[in-house]
């Protein structure tokens, strides 16, 4: 092709793809003609630096090709800008693979993920809430049996939230269909948050977790929901492959610019075979030893690549019997030594007071398995659509403390209501709780709970007003 993007020549399987034979693209057709503009348009932004640097190279990237037919297809368009000696003229070599069917799959995937999203965490979250109240009330009314059976679905409800939890982030985050929500945060914050929120899992393994860190902040860029995942896969590991009883230590330190975040344990360590793979999906040491302990190999792998996109850095050194740590580092946000702590506080005026909360969800069961474990701490009225929620805030006359949302609603998307929300309930306090883990997020909205992440308590925590505001 042409500078300007007409063609010199096109081999067959460009005229399929674009449903034109070479003689019609070489004399009435130009690149512009067969691409959507808006794919031109990015295809033309990436190329003109390159070729006014006289530094091309190979440019690689995925854009749409308009069939003669309407459609639109895709190819992976590979992009050289040569010298030809014969014509004494610079020219463009294009290779375009047709990658429609893989764009086609890549859809339904995706489109499954939503679904699965939605409507497998929302249930799983309910069969959760629902155990875990029998569970808090000691089953006075169960007999033995009946209360280990209860164990029983407790404990396999948790395994079958953290596959879905993990197969969809996978997914969502290899395809980069992730949306991180980078903000400046202190990392003595989101690691004390976390090792509150895996306490009871580390008793539940027999293990204390101690924290070694100064009493001063340590300024980070980063998607707190996202950091906090990494050091709950990190910490639960610890706990799951330690020596019981034993100790997970937690440190935070600066070095060279970047945090240091350190998990180490005492355990039987990691096998020499399997450390070269120890970040790679679906990758384990020891498949019945991993049937023992749960997972799906997927943590690390998560947690690698959620480190990389905040330019981090991940490692580990094990020693057999001895000593494990774990370890990732973010960059330094800011100079420390000139920041002060403005660290964001809890609601102490709510703490012990009781609560009138707006709890707006399309799911009827889930919602009542919500007021049941919220039924200590405050009187919760339902809402499952986006009328009902207008009918109750206006019945309310502003006496709300709290709103607990999910966004999926039947007849609409719930950020609908947030302006008029915060117009006439100026001091309430918005929490998220739903099946997307990819909301934009509004720094109105105090916190974003995912179901199947979320337990009852922690909601109970922030409706309280004794949870510090998380993303």
């Amino acid at each position: 092709m042409s500078s300007d993007g007409a063609f010199y020549s096109a081999n067959e399987a460009f005229c399929v793809l674009c449903g034109q034979d070479e003689a019609y693209l070489k004399h009435n057709t130009r690149l512009s003609d067969i691409m959507p503009d808006e794919d031109y348009q990015d295809l033309y932004a990436k190329l003109k630096p390159r070729v006014d640097a006289e530094k091309f190279g190979v440019y690689r990237g995925e854009h749409r090709v308009k069939h003669r037919s309407g459609e639109d297809r895709w190819g992976l368009f590979n992009l050289s800008w040569n010298y030809d000696k014969n014509e004494h003229r610079n020219m463009f070599i294009a290779q375009v693979n047709d990658i429609t069917d893989r764009k086609e799959i890549e859809q339904v995937k995706s489109e499954f993920v939503s679904t699965v999203s939605h409507e497998l965490r929302t249930p799983l979250t309910s069969i959760k809430g629902a155990l875990g109240l029998i569970h808090a009330a000691n089953g006075k009314d169960l007999s033995p049996g009946s209360k280990r059976l209860v164990e029983i679905a407790r404990s396999n409800t948790d395994r079958l939230a953290a596959i879905v939890n993990d197969i969809l982030d996978l997914e969502k985050i290899s395809s980069g269909d992730v949306p991180f929500e980078f903000v400046t945060c202190d990392m003595r914050d989101l690691v004390s948050s976390t090792l509150k929120e895996m306490s009871p899992f580390a008793q539940e393994h027999d293990n204390a977790i101690r924290m070694d860190f100064p009493d001063r902040p340590f300024w980070t860029s980063a998607d707190a929901s996202r950091t906090k995942q990494v050091l709950t896969n990190l910490i639960s590991n610890a706990c799951k492959y330690s020596t019981s009883p034993s100790e997970i230590v937690v440190r935070i330190s600066e070095i060279e610019g970047r945090i240091l975040i350190e998990v180490e344990n005492t355990g039987p360590g990691i096998p020499e075979s399997f450390k070269p793979r120890i970040f790679e999906a679906f990758s384990q040491a020891d498949a019945s030893d991993t049937r023992a302990k749960g997972g799906t190999g997927l943590g690390l792998n998560i947690t690698h690549q959620i480190v990389a996109r905040h330019d981090g850095q991940i490692g580990f050194d094990s020693t057999p019997d001895e000593k494990t740590r774990f370890w990732f580092s973010y960059p330094v946000s800011v100079d420390q030594s000139e920041r002060a702590d403005l660290r964001n506080q809890a609601h102490p005026s709510g703490l012990g007071a009781r609560q009138s909360v707006l709890h707006i969800e399309g799911d009827i069961d889930f919602a009542e398995v919500v007021q049941s474990g919220l039924a200590d701490a405050a009187d919760v009225t339902h809402a499952a659509t986006l009328a009902e929620a207008r009918d109750a805030i206006s019945a309310m006359q502003g006496n709300i403390d709290v709103i607990i949302i999910d966004w999926a609603l039947p007849d609409g998307d719930a950020e609908n209501l947030l302006d008029d929300i915060f117009r006439d309930n100026p001091g309430v306090r918005i929490l998220g709780l739903s099946a997307d883990p990819d909301r934009k997020q509004d720094p109105r909205i105090e916190a974003y709970l995912i179901k199947t992440r979320t337990e009852l308590d922690v909601v109970a925590a922030h409706v309280a007003g004794g949870m510090e505001r998380s993303a």
